[in-house]
């Protein structure tokens, strides 16, 4: 396959994000391990500029051309990172050859089901996937060997007593976490008392895309006499209050309807409920269930005068004169392609469209992460939406688990290797990283991307994210001081259930 030469700098970011293989310094710093090359010998490290990582699946194995069925959402956009029946660029080639390469090195052959799981998580499609998966366990039925489902309702109870823990090293031996392809931040936030259900890691394009960032317009915040945000970023000094204070300084009614509409001109825009709200969990530090000394969870309870300020601040923003809020991702998506916004909300990628339409803008663009809190604030935090798929393995397939832990295995190690620096180049191509500052700010945005145990068990712990977060968001009138008094006691109940299910309680 034709190779693309693309700048090393930008695939030392993905070994923090979808690796977790960097290690935190006592003041929060991520590094990675360095290994220097001494003339004469081999070298260490892939074309990409990456340390050599043996995968330990053993190349004399082979399982017959044993079939092995996968489950996928239904639509392109989210099985394209499994398998795709096109060949439009250099992704849809390495995830090809990749998958021909498992199957012959391990002698399988892969058969792929598609059910509907809409993103909105509200019609009978996912219930419809969710259903599938637990009618073929009653029926004891095996149809299904691995899972990829919606991150957001896929991690509840009811399913996870259809998989295998993937932490079982006897059932599964080829699965180790430990290795750079597997996102070591994740599973952490996501394994109670030494399981773990459902994994993520560099196969998983889709957790890339909903990484949450701020695109800006680099030709229009010239224009406006703004700082150069890159170096503002870099200095430690991209505060919520630079946002609040351009919110409140850029707008304009092109219409002159006396209107706020998506024909006028803002300062800072963003998606209604999630991309809008979602990203300032991580991005002002904060958290929404907390883990106890006994290893049980219960709502937060510590500094809730700063939760309940971070929401006011959310708030805040969005009502400011020069914002804008619309519950369509598309809209912004054009508004910010149009020109009419000056930094926009938004993930890496929806869907690859806005991309499409991005490139094709004259003005130039850059990518931010969310703002601070404050200055008090030491590093900048991320997010990622939970939109994206995660991975499980029925405890009643009828295959073997060293089979399918290898699969998995391989399959992972060589996203690793050949196929996450093509995604780049599709998505950020040279214009996010034509300039040092601009590849460093993005290495900063990967590397602070964190998981809060209340978004990953969400949907059942009870829509935590909704009531505590994005509502006190939105609303005026919702205080988190009046939300804990509503729903502390409900929201308990539900993680006291979630730990007995996971047996911290007994």
């Amino acid at each position: 396959m034709k190779r693309f030469m693309i700048l090393l700098t930008v695939f030392g970011i993905l070994l923090t994000l979808l690796a977790g293989c960097g290690k935190d310094t006592d003041d929060g710093e991520v590094t990675t391990e360095e290994v220097v090359e001494t003339e004469g010998e081999t070298s260490e490290y892939d074309e990409w500029g990456r340390l050599h990582v043996d995968d330990g699946v053993s190349r004399e194995l082979d399982f017959g051309n044993t079939e092995i069925s996968l489950l996928l959402r239904a639509g392109d956009q989210y099985y394209y990172e499994w398998y795709n029946d096109k060949m439009e660029d250099a992704v849809d080639e390495a995830v090809f050859e990749r998958n021909a390469y498992v199957s012959e090195q391990l002698g399988v052959v892969f058969n792929y089901y598609h059910l509907p799981c809409n993103e909105s998580g509200k019609d009978l499609n996912t219930e419809q996937f969710n259903s599938a998966i637990i009618n073929d366990r009653s029926a004891d039925l095996g149809t299904y060997d691995i899972v990829s489902h919606f991150a957001s309702y896929g991690a509840v109870a009811s399913l996870m007593d259809c998989y295998v823990n993937l932490l079982d090293e006897e059932k599964l031996p080829y699965l180790d976490f430990d290795k750079p392809w597997w996102n070591a931040k994740h599973r952490e936030a996501a394994t109670v008392n030494d399981q773990l259900y459902f994994a993520v890691g560099h196969l998983n394009l889709s957790f890339l895309d909903r990484l949450n960032v701020i695109y800006f317009n680099i030709a229009l915040a010239e224009a406006y006499g703004l700082p150069n945000m890159y170096e503002l970023v870099l200095n430690g000094e991209w505060t919520y209050e630079k946002l609040y204070e351009y919110a409140n300084t850029y707008y304009e009614d092109r219409d002159n309807s006396m209107n706020k509409n998506e024909n006028d001109f803002y300062a800072v825009a963003g998606v209604t409920w999630t991309q809008g709200y979602d990203c300032y969990l991580q991005g002002f530090e904060q958290y929404l269930v907390q883990t106890n000394d006994d290893g049980t969870h219960t709502l937060r309870e510590s500094s809730t005068d700063i939760w309940d300020d971070a929401t006011d601040k959310i708030y805040a923003l969005f009502n400011a004169e020069g914002s804008y809020l619309n519950s369509n991702s598309g809209v912004i998506v054009d508004m910010f392609a149009n020109n009419q916004i000056l930094f926009a909300h938004q993930v890496v990628s929806h869907n690859f469209r806005h991309n499409a339409v991005y490139r094709d803008m004259e003005d130039e663009f850059g990518i931010l992460p969310i703002p601070k809190y404050d200055d008090n604030q030491k590093e900048y935090g991320s997010n990622v939406g939970d939109c994206y798929n995660i991975q499980s393995i029925p405890s009643y397939s009828s295959m073997n688990g060293e089979m399918l832990s290898a699969v998995l295995e391989l399959m992972y190690a060589e996203s690793y290797r050949d196929i996450y620096p093509y995604y780049f180049e599709r998505i950020l191509k040279t214009r996010y990283v034509n300039t040092e500052d601009s590849s460093k700010v993005f290495d900063l945005i990967l590397e602070r991307a964190k998981f809060d145990y209340g978004q990953i068990y969400a949907m059942t712990i009870g829509d935590i994210v909704q009531k505590m977060w994005r509502e006190p968001s939105y609303y005026a009138s919702y205080s988190v001081p009046r939300l804990l008094l509503t729903y502390k006691t409900g929201f308990n109940k539900e993680l006291q259930k979630l730990d007995e299910w996971f047996g911290v309680i007994g």
